[in-house]
């Protein structure tokens, strides 16, 4: 059962990069098992808005974005996966701005997700996967 809602929400994703769907059509919460580093938060929201944008919002976006999401970039959309980027800037502890691009990966049969950050900076990357279930 719990598949098949899997399934009826990923399957919207097929066409979000096509015509604008219904605002709540995609409406996921993603929850990372395990986490290399700390740069991927352990859990993320990923929706989409009444004009078809596709945001994502997570404990540090929460924070350090004046509460607000962030618009994904879609990179590939298969009837398989769903493959999306977002960038971010946080300020780290020397109170400098570091810049992140994070990549995901979401495998629209299963809700599996793998997230990789980039320090943009530094060059170093941090890894995660997971599961997305309908919220």
């Amino acid at each position: 059962m719990m598949f098949t809602r899997i399934s009826k929400a990923l399957a919207l994703v097929c066409a979000l990069t096509g015509t604008a769907a219904q605002a709540g059509d995609l409406d996921l919460t993603c929850k990372m098992d395990r986490t290399k580093r700390d740069w991927v938060m352990p859990q993320f929201s990923l929706y989409q808005r009444p004009n078809g944008t596709i945001q994502i919002l997570d404990g540090a976006i929460y924070k350090h974005n004046d509460k607000k999401p962030v618009d994904v970039k879609v990179r590939k959309n298969t009837a398989d996966e769903f493959d999306f980027t977002w960038r971010i800037t946080l300020p780290s502890m020397q109170g400098n701005q570091i810049k992140l691009k994070y990549r995901a990966v979401l495998k629209k049969a299963t809700g599996a997700v793998s997230v990789t950050a980039f320090l943009l900076e530094r060059n170093q990357r941090s890894f995660a996967r997971g599961n997305c279930a309908p919220r």
